[in-house]
């Protein structure tokens, strides 16, 4: 392979961990959204009904999406009622259950913070999904297109830096059997912990140095 298709490979390495690196994601996706929500308001003397449940995530979601710049979606309040719903049933974990019915009952439970508790996880969930979406979105954009012999080049150089990080069956295989599970190496990296990402950062420091 030569040096030209070589940099190129380390360029893409590069290129997505700087896009996946924790800073950025906190930058483009977290920040914003929890910014966004700390200036939500509602009549916090109300009493929790169902109905009043439904009307403040609703609003909260409506809220989110309209103000964040991740988003910039104006939901109608029906349709930010429903995609409250779904956050709830899909993501929610209360001390007594799971999705909308643990999300009423800690509303109703002024010693779990209440309402307060719902609002929160609701935004961690956003936080969590949104992040998940653009980072298939990364891989997918970066790597879908790249031909057979650049994706194994990207898992040779992947497997020589940080292969001592991995499992030792994965240092035993070959590039082409990652080839097509790049993204699942990048994320074993980055689940690792946050003296792997230091050490990632120095050495995205290193490709740059090379170029």
């Amino acid at each position: 392979m030569s040096s030209e298709a070589r940099y190129k490979a380390e360029q893409k390495i590069e290129e997505i961990f700087a896009l996946t690196d924790e800073n950025y994601l906190y930058q483009e996706i977290d920040g914003p959204i929890e910014e966004a929500a700390k200036v939500f308001q509602f009549d916090e003397t109300e009493s929790m009904t169902h109905r009043t449940v439904m009307r403040i995530t609703g609003d909260l979601v409506c809220h989110i999406y309209e103000h964040c710049p991740c988003f910039r979606l104006i939901l109608q309040k029906p349709h930010g009622r429903s995609e409250a719903l779904a956050i709830l049933e899909e993501g929610y974990q209360s001390v007594h259950t799971k999705g909308y019915y643990g999300a009423l009952l800690d509303a109703f439970d002024p010693l779990q913070n209440g309402i307060d508790l719902v609002l929160t996880q609701i935004v961690e969930f956003i936080i969590f999904r949104t992040r998940n979406r653009y980072i298939r979105w990364i891989y997918c954009s970066r790597l879908d297109s790249l031909d057979w012999p650049t994706k194994c080049l990207i898992v040779e150089i992947v497997l020589e830096r940080w292969g001592s990080f991995m499992p030792p069956s994965f240092r035993s295989c070959s590039p082409a059997q990652f080839a097509e599970y790049i993204p699942n190496l990048i994320n074993l990296l980055r689940s690792s912990d946050n003296i792997i990402s230091e050490i990632l950062g120095a050495d995205m420091d290193w490709i740059s140095d090379e170029s």
